[in-house]
């Protein structure tokens, strides 16, 4: 058990009844939306040629491929990939 988890447990003995009912809702609300920002903020991870959107590291090498090369038709399907990735079509 860690330090803070031992003294709640600690003070939720020493607390008016009332009091720990308030405190244990509180804590849970926190647990509560820690969970939530943990599964928002997990990777997601899709497979190679998905139709969801790109991150921005995707783009941003997408769009330096396109910056560097020469040939029109790569220019074009470089530039229909970003616009694919970026709105995930």
């Amino acid at each position: 058990m860690t330090a803070i988890a031992q003294v709640l447990d600690d003070k939720l003995k020493q607390w008016r009844p009332a009091t720990a009912r308030k405190v244990k809702r509180q804590v849970s609300q926190i647990i509560a939306l820690a969970d939530q920002e943990m599964s928002v903020a997990k990777p997601v991870r899709r497979p190679k040629h998905s139709h969801s959107q790109l991150s921005g590291r995707e783009l941003g090498g997408l769009a330096e491929r396109m910056i560097q090369t020469n040939n029109p038709a790569e220019k074009r399907s470089l530039k229909a990939r970003i616009v694919r990735g970026f709105y995930g079509e």
